[in-house]
């Protein structure tokens, strides 16, 4: 069977009068990329120019769960064959194929300026949506929404391996790739009031998500995915291990010890405390054996849910707050603590408690330990768990005195967690001092 393809083949949306809006450079850009893609169509276009399907195929596409397209019957059927291809032919893990599908499925869309079909695929309608999803999103300085198109690129050619077509003759090169920016997390003394601050009305509610965080600064998870998935079976409260799989590594069992003042603390915020004492208040018959369920449903939380949540809650006290900033302050605990106690090869000790894949994953914490030492050369996760009614010497605090040195009667907890009170907390005299303490600070 013979398939002719031109430069002029490409199928637009029905309403591409519509397409973008009012805004006419939509139009224009579209103008301008197809006199700049005249040179990638030179194997493709021209009179006369024939590209058999056999050509097409894969020699080594053999393979029974391909994808064959002439049976799909709408892009439905086919995200379905994809699916079912991917499970058994793929070690990708779900949340992976759920991104390709849903990639593949915005790429059909036939409100694009320029859409996929996947039935009739060829180079030119592939090439000219990418440029043009380049052209219409991605910030050539910034480099916005590069991931997106990215992750494009990457549906595409699942779909492509999927159906057993070769992939080179779709060919698209990524523009460069932006800078990596640096990486930022709070120090010991902010994470402290994160795991602490009131962020609801509700006492209960807060505290499960200071649980929440603490438990991502001291285990130093891949926040959200692997705490939707935690259930209370993957914590031995004996030993203090906590054992669970990790879906970005094709759930890959991470086993690690934890301190057991975390673990099975009865005075500190631990998950014995939780566990006993205040997830049965949310527990119902849809929670299962599940770690950490929401306070409203009882259910087990969902990724997106909770990665709002933990976003929201945080960023009341430390605004660049994003939720994987609990695992960069993990390996840099690590790194300090594993100093402490001269390690001889501290990296790679903390490579494997983190489970990197490569050593210069974790060295790149190296130069953000130099500093944070200077100012903070103790041990973080003790800091973490640091009892509010203990002095930096020990001492017992009478709770009468906490009381006393609140600012506001209304509303002393959070006058005493405010951020404004952190930034000021400290700064020379004896009463400052008291000030600091009460902010849990000292």
């Amino acid at each position: 069977m013979e398939k002719n393809i031109s430069e002029n083949d490409v199928t637009l949306s029905p309403n591409f009068d519509l397409a973008g809006g009012d805004n006419q450079e939509c139009k224009t850009n579209f103008q301008e990329l197809k006199k700049e893609s005249d040179e990638h169509f030179s194997q493709f276009s021209g009179d006369g120019s024939v590209m058999l399907q056999n050509e097409l195929v894969d020699p080594y596409g053999q393979n029974p769960f391909s994808v064959n397209l002439d049976e799909c019957n709408g892009i439905d059927d086919l995200c379905d064959k994809i699916w079912m291809f991917a499970e058994n032919c793929t070690s990708l893990s779900n949340s992976t194929i759920q991104r390709h599908i849903r990639n593949i499925r915005l790429m059909a869309d036939k409100e694009n300026a320029i859409p996929v079909d996947f039935f009739n695929t060829h180079y030119p309608q592939y090439y000219h949506h990418m440029i043009f999803y380049r052209k219409q999103k991605y910030d050539e300085v910034t480099g916005k929404n590069f991931y997106g198109l990215k992750q494009r690129k990457y549906a595409f050619e699942f779909f492509l391996e999927a159906c057993g077509i070769n992939k080179g003759f779709f060919e698209f090169h990524l523009p460069k790739h932006p800078a990596v920016k640096p990486i930022v997390y709070p120090n010991p003394d902010v994470a402290f009031q994160i795991t602490r601050y009131p962020y609801f009305k509700d006492k209960d509610e807060n505290k499960l998500y200071q649980i929440i965080h603490l438990y991502n600064f001291i285990v130093g998870c891949r926040p959200e995915a692997e705490d939707v998935i935690l259930r209370i079976d993957n914590i031995n409260f004996d030993d203090c291990i906590v054992r669970y799989p990790q879906p970005k590594r094709n759930y890959r069992i991470r086993e690690i010890f934890i301190d057991d003042a975390f673990i099975n603390g009865r005075t500190r915020k631990s998950l014995r405390n939780y566990v006993d004492h205040l997830r049965p208040k949310f527990v119902n018959q849809y929670s299962e054996d599940y770690l950490f369920i929401s306070p409203k449903t009882g259910r087990p939380f969902t990724k997106d849910y909770l990665r709002k949540q933990l976003t929201k809650t945080a960023r009341m006290i430390y605004e660049p707050f994003y939720p994987y900033m609990s695992r960069h302050f993990c390996a840099t605990g690590m790194l300090i603590r594993r100093y402490n106690n001269q390690d001889v090869d501290s990296i790679k000790t903390v490579q494997d408690f983190m489970d990197h894949d490569s050593r210069k994953n974790t060295e790149r914490y190296t130069a953000k330990v130099k500093s944070f030492y200077e100012k903070y050369p103790y041990d973080w996760f003790k800091r973490l768990l640091k009892d509010r009614n203990k002095s930096s010497r020990g001492k017992d605090v009478k709770s009468k005195q906490w009381q006393k040195t609140s600012v506001s009667n209304e509303n002393p907890s959070r006058e005493r967690y405010s951020p404004e009170r952190i930034r000021t907390a400290g700064a020379g005299s004896k009463g400052q001092r008291v000030n600091r303490y009460t902010t849990g600070l000292g």
